[in-house]
């Protein structure tokens, strides 16, 4: 039952949408705990100027 909603709504979707899915380009950023002030543009460039690592030990 539950695959047969999702496939109504995938087409409900795909009959509305005003846009054209053509390309996905993943961006994926890994980031450790001790990072502060990393964050990723959507354009995928990365600003580091703000970057810090926090020091404290735990």
């Amino acid at each position: 039952m539950r695959e047969q909603y999702y496939a109504e709504f995938q087409q409900i979707v795909l009959d509305e949408s005003p846009l054209v899915f053509i390309a996905n380009d993943p961006f994926r950023v890994g980031v450790h705990e001790n990072v502060e002030g990393f964050i990723p543009l959507p354009i995928g460039v990365f600003d580091i100027s703000q970057v810090r690592l926090q020091t404290d030990q735990y």
